[in-house]
Protein backbone atom coordinates (compact mmCIF):
# COMPACT_ATOMS: atom_id res chain seq x y z
CA UNK A 1 0.00 0.00 0.00
CA UNK A 2 0.85 3.46 -1.17
CA UNK A 3 0.17 7.09 0.76
CA UNK A 4 1.01 10.10 -1.75
CA UNK A 5 1.81 13.50 -1.88
CA UNK A 6 -0.85 15.11 -4.08
CA UNK A 7 0.98 18.97 -3.48
CA UNK A 8 2.61 19.22 -5.87
CA UNK A 9 2.45 20.61 -9.79
CA UNK A 10 2.11 17.85 -12.19
CA UNK A 11 5.04 17.59 -14.45
CA UNK A 12 5.10 16.48 -18.10
CA UNK A 13 6.30 13.12 -17.20
CA UNK A 14 3.23 12.81 -15.19
CA UNK A 15 0.94 13.69 -17.97
CA UNK A 16 2.87 11.33 -20.35
CA UNK A 17 1.73 8.40 -18.77
CA UNK A 18 -1.67 9.07 -19.20
CA UNK A 19 -4.23 7.63 -21.89
CA UNK A 20 -6.30 9.83 -23.33
CA UNK A 21 -9.51 9.26 -21.77
CA UNK A 22 -7.51 10.44 -18.40
CA UNK A 23 -5.89 13.22 -19.70
CA UNK A 24 -9.75 14.57 -20.89
CA UNK A 25 -11.02 14.13 -17.92
CA UNK A 26 -7.87 16.08 -15.83
CA UNK A 27 -8.55 19.27 -18.45
CA UNK A 28 -12.25 18.95 -16.95
CA UNK A 29 -11.48 20.06 -13.42
CA UNK A 30 -11.97 23.82 -13.31
CA UNK A 31 -9.31 24.41 -9.84
CA UNK A 32 -5.45 23.72 -11.41
CA UNK A 33 -4.94 22.30 -8.09
CA UNK A 34 -7.72 19.48 -8.65
CA UNK A 35 -5.92 18.78 -12.13
CA UNK A 36 -2.27 18.50 -10.54
CA UNK A 37 -4.06 15.99 -7.83
CA UNK A 38 -6.09 14.13 -10.58
CA UNK A 39 -2.57 13.78 -13.13
CA UNK A 40 -0.19 12.79 -10.29
CA UNK A 41 -2.73 10.48 -8.29
CA UNK A 42 -3.15 8.49 -11.64
CA UNK A 43 0.32 9.05 -12.49
CA UNK A 44 1.40 6.94 -9.68
CA UNK A 45 -1.26 4.64 -9.80
CA UNK A 46 0.30 3.96 -13.38
CA UNK A 47 3.88 3.58 -12.42
CA UNK A 48 3.02 0.93 -9.10
CA UNK A 49 1.17 -1.25 -11.81
CA UNK A 50 3.71 -1.14 -14.09
CA UNK A 51 6.70 -1.81 -11.87
CA UNK A 52 3.96 -4.93 -10.48
CA UNK A 53 3.37 -6.12 -14.06
CA UNK A 54 6.95 -5.45 -15.58
CA UNK A 55 5.30 -2.93 -18.90
CA UNK A 56 5.51 0.81 -19.86
CA UNK A 57 3.33 2.44 -17.32
CA UNK A 58 1.54 3.96 -20.01
CA UNK A 59 0.83 1.12 -22.04
CA UNK A 60 -1.18 -0.08 -19.43
CA UNK A 61 -5.21 -0.25 -20.40
CA UNK A 62 -7.85 -0.11 -18.06
CA UNK A 63 -11.72 -1.64 -18.22
CA UNK A 64 -13.87 -1.37 -15.39
CA UNK A 65 -16.67 -3.49 -13.67
CA UNK A 66 -20.35 -2.97 -14.07
CA UNK A 67 -20.21 -0.54 -11.74
CA UNK A 68 -17.36 1.50 -12.96
CA UNK A 69 -14.56 -0.30 -10.24
CA UNK A 70 -11.33 -0.20 -12.66
CA UNK A 71 -9.10 -3.38 -12.99
CA UNK A 72 -6.57 -3.64 -15.93
CA UNK A 73 -7.97 -4.83 -18.95
CA UNK A 74 -5.33 -7.40 -19.23
CA UNK A 75 -4.21 -9.53 -16.38
CA UNK A 76 -3.53 -12.82 -17.05
CA UNK A 77 0.26 -12.35 -16.34
CA UNK A 78 2.29 -14.49 -14.10
CA UNK A 79 1.58 -11.74 -11.47
CA UNK A 80 -2.34 -10.89 -11.26
CA UNK A 81 -2.99 -7.57 -9.50
CA UNK A 82 -6.00 -6.12 -7.35
CA UNK A 83 -6.15 -2.57 -6.73
CA UNK A 84 -7.90 0.39 -5.47
CA UNK A 85 -6.75 4.29 -6.02
CA UNK A 86 -9.03 6.95 -3.48
CA UNK A 87 -7.33 10.36 -3.32
CA UNK A 88 -8.74 13.90 -1.25
CA UNK A 89 -7.75 17.15 -1.27
CA UNK A 90 -3.55 16.47 -1.13
CA UNK A 91 -3.57 12.95 -0.10
CA UNK A 92 -3.73 9.49 -2.35
CA UNK A 93 -4.05 5.94 -1.02
CA UNK A 94 -3.08 2.94 -3.25
CA UNK A 95 -3.61 -0.50 -2.51
CA UNK A 96 -3.00 -3.72 -4.00
CA UNK A 97 -2.18 -7.35 -3.81
CA UNK A 98 -2.67 -10.66 -5.48
CA UNK A 99 -5.09 -12.64 -4.16
CA UNK A 100 -7.46 -10.14 -2.42
CA UNK A 101 -10.37 -8.11 -3.64
CA UNK A 102 -9.99 -4.72 -1.79
CA UNK A 103 -11.25 -1.15 -1.35
CA UNK A 104 -9.87 1.85 -0.30
CA UNK A 105 -11.03 5.24 0.48
CA UNK A 106 -9.28 8.46 2.56
CA UNK A 107 -10.68 11.56 3.07
CA UNK A 108 -9.15 14.93 4.17
CA UNK A 109 -10.86 15.87 7.44
CA UNK A 110 -13.18 18.99 6.89
CA UNK A 111 -16.26 20.47 8.27
CA UNK A 112 -19.32 18.62 7.15
CA UNK A 113 -23.13 19.11 7.76
CA UNK A 114 -24.66 17.00 9.67
CA UNK A 115 -27.40 16.47 7.59
CA UNK A 116 -25.04 14.41 5.79
CA UNK A 117 -25.29 11.58 8.20
CA UNK A 118 -29.03 11.85 9.21
CA UNK A 119 -29.61 11.45 4.90
CA UNK A 120 -26.85 8.37 4.73
CA UNK A 121 -26.28 6.99 7.63
CA UNK A 122 -28.40 4.06 9.79
CA UNK A 123 -30.59 4.63 12.75
CA UNK A 124 -27.68 3.29 15.41
CA UNK A 125 -24.78 4.97 13.41
CA UNK A 126 -26.42 8.40 14.05
CA UNK A 127 -27.25 7.45 17.37
CA UNK A 128 -23.35 7.00 18.05
CA UNK A 129 -22.31 9.74 15.75
CA UNK A 130 -24.66 11.98 18.62
CA UNK A 131 -22.45 11.62 21.63
CA UNK A 132 -19.71 13.05 20.11
CA UNK A 133 -19.00 17.03 18.88
CA UNK A 134 -16.45 19.49 17.79
CA UNK A 135 -13.32 17.69 16.24
CA UNK A 136 -14.62 14.32 17.61
CA UNK A 137 -17.57 14.40 16.00
CA UNK A 138 -15.73 14.79 12.40
CA UNK A 139 -13.40 11.96 13.63
CA UNK A 140 -16.22 9.74 13.93
CA UNK A 141 -18.29 10.57 11.35
CA UNK A 142 -14.94 10.58 8.83
CA UNK A 143 -14.57 7.21 10.90
CA UNK A 144 -17.88 5.74 9.57
CA UNK A 145 -17.80 7.49 6.06
CA UNK A 146 -14.45 6.61 4.39
CA UNK A 147 -15.42 2.83 6.18
CA UNK A 148 -18.66 2.34 4.06
CA UNK A 149 -17.30 3.97 0.88
CA UNK A 150 -14.05 1.44 1.17
CA UNK A 151 -16.62 -1.38 1.57
CA UNK A 152 -18.52 -0.39 -1.18
CA UNK A 153 -15.57 0.26 -3.21
CA UNK A 154 -14.12 -3.12 -2.58
CA UNK A 155 -17.42 -4.31 -3.85
CA UNK A 156 -17.43 -3.41 -6.25
CA UNK A 157 -21.06 -1.65 -6.36
CA UNK A 158 -20.61 2.35 -5.96
CA UNK A 159 -23.27 3.72 -5.08
CA UNK A 160 -25.94 0.52 -5.66
CA UNK A 161 -26.57 -0.04 -2.30
CA UNK A 162 -27.66 2.56 0.21
CA UNK A 163 -25.47 3.77 2.91
CA UNK A 164 -27.86 2.69 5.31
CA UNK A 165 -27.91 -0.91 4.43
CA UNK A 166 -25.25 -1.69 6.30
CA UNK A 167 -23.70 -0.51 9.64
CA UNK A 168 -19.88 0.08 10.61
CA UNK A 169 -18.27 1.14 13.76
CA UNK A 170 -18.28 4.89 13.99
CA UNK A 171 -16.41 5.24 17.62
CA UNK A 172 -12.77 6.67 16.12
CA UNK A 173 -11.16 4.73 19.24
CA UNK A 174 -11.95 1.43 17.96
CA UNK A 175 -10.49 -0.28 15.07
CA UNK A 176 -13.15 0.05 12.26
CA UNK A 177 -15.52 -2.79 11.58
CA UNK A 178 -18.67 -4.25 10.16
CA UNK A 179 -21.25 -4.55 12.06
CA UNK A 180 -24.78 -5.63 10.61
CA UNK A 181 -25.17 -5.74 6.78
CA UNK A 182 -28.23 -6.09 5.72
CA UNK A 183 -29.85 -8.98 3.82
CA UNK A 184 -30.49 -6.66 0.51
CA UNK A 185 -27.29 -5.01 0.48
CA UNK A 186 -26.04 -7.98 -1.62
CA UNK A 187 -22.69 -7.59 -0.03
CA UNK A 188 -20.44 -11.40 0.76
CA UNK A 189 -19.77 -12.16 4.23
CA UNK A 190 -16.42 -12.15 4.95
CA UNK A 191 -15.19 -8.49 4.81
CA UNK A 192 -12.58 -7.01 6.88
CA UNK A 193 -11.89 -2.99 7.83
CA UNK A 194 -8.59 -1.92 8.37
CA UNK A 195 -7.70 1.73 9.56
CA UNK A 196 -4.87 3.17 7.41
CA UNK A 197 -5.46 6.75 7.85
CA UNK A 198 -1.79 8.39 6.23
CA UNK A 199 -1.99 11.61 8.46
CA UNK A 200 -3.43 13.20 11.67
CA UNK A 201 -5.71 15.45 9.25
CA UNK A 202 -7.13 12.37 7.04
CA UNK A 203 -9.20 9.58 7.50
CA UNK A 204 -8.98 6.29 5.91
CA UNK A 205 -10.29 2.30 5.86
CA UNK A 206 -9.07 -0.38 3.63
CA UNK A 207 -11.84 -3.63 2.82
CA UNK A 208 -10.09 -6.45 2.47
CA UNK A 209 -11.98 -9.82 1.27
CA UNK A 210 -10.20 -12.17 3.67
CA UNK A 211 -13.24 -14.72 5.10
CA UNK A 212 -10.76 -16.40 6.93
CA UNK A 213 -9.50 -13.79 8.37
CA UNK A 214 -6.04 -14.31 7.65
CA UNK A 215 -4.68 -10.61 7.73
CA UNK A 216 -3.56 -8.79 10.68
CA UNK A 217 -2.27 -5.41 11.04
CA UNK A 218 1.08 -6.21 10.60
CA UNK A 219 0.54 -7.69 6.83
CA UNK A 220 -0.14 -4.19 5.66
CA UNK A 221 2.64 -1.79 4.66
CA UNK A 222 2.25 2.02 3.51
CA UNK A 223 4.79 3.96 2.63
CA UNK A 224 5.23 7.14 0.78
CA UNK A 225 5.47 7.14 -2.74
CA UNK A 226 7.99 9.35 -4.11
CA UNK A 227 6.87 10.69 -7.77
Amino acid sequence: MYAIDLDAPALDRHWAVLSAEETARARRFVRPADTAHFVRAHAALRHVLAAWCEQAPERLVFAAGAHGKPHLADNTGSRPVRFNLSHSGGIALLALCEQYELGIDVEVMRGVSPKIAEEYFAPRERAALAQYSGDEWLQAFFRCWTSKEALLKGEGLGLNVPLDAFEVVVNPAQPPAIVSIAPQAAIQPGWRLFDVSPAAHAAGTLAVHDPRASLTVEHLQCRWLQL
